[in-house]
Parts: C-alpha cells; sequence; structure tokens
C-alpha cells in the first residue's frame, strides 16, 4: 500500500474517530497528541472531498442477482468500504453469501 493511502486511512480513522467522541477538534488532537493545525486541515480535506463525490444509486440487475430484486422476506447488508463507498444490499435465503460476494464485486470504486 502507498504511503498516500496510508496517510489517507489514518487521517479517516483519525476522524471517525474524533466524530464518535463528541470532543471538539482542539480536545480530540490535544488528547491523541496530533498537531492540531494538522487535525484542523485534514478534517476540512477530507470533508470537502466527501462533499465532492456524486453518490448515486445503482441496482444490480437482475439478471446478476437471478432473481427479482424486490421482495418481501429480506435483510440488509450494508458495507462500508475504506474509501467512502457504501454497498447496501438486500438479502434473503435464496441469496447465498457467494452472490452476494459476487455482485459486490461487480461494483468499481
Amino acid at each position: 500500500m502507498s504511503k498516500s493511502r496510508v496517510d489517507e486511512i489514518y487521517w479517516i480513522k483519525h476522524k471517525a474517530s474524533w466524530e464518535s467522541s463528541g470532543l471538539s477538534q482542539r480536545s480530540y488532537s490535544n488528547q491523541e497528541g496530533l498537531c492540531n493545525r494538522k487535525f484542523n486541515y485534514h478534517i476540512k480535506r477530507l470533508n470537502a472531498e466527501s462533499s465532492k463525490r456524486d453518490f448515486k444509486f445503482i441496482e444490480a440487475p437482475s439478471r446478476v442477482l437471478g432473481r427479482s430484486p424486490v421482495r418481501e422476506d429480506v435483510g440488509r447488508l450494508r458495507m462500508e468500504l475504506p474509501n467512502g463507498v457504501v454497498i447496501v444490499l438486500e438479502l434473503s435465503a435464496d441469496l447465498p453469501l457467494t452472490k452476494v460476494l459476487e455482485v459486490a464485486g461487480a461494483f468499481r470504486c
């Protein structure tokens, strides 16, 4: 993994940890031993990047699923990938995990 990707993951994890902490940015950065200015910079950068993304819903075609995608006896599987992509799949007893992984593998990030 490249150094820039390692750095990106580092700041994404700190951002998520800060958001769940309930602390101010200054308090969090002091607690974690981070430079407050650097932490603020990366929070702003990550927020700007996430607001630029053009998210859209992509429904897997029924030919991939092997059945009609609308069912009443479904559960949902939510996958949050490290790059911020979220995949939500509707599951049922006739949709095995291998098929879920096949469908998830068809999405390009």
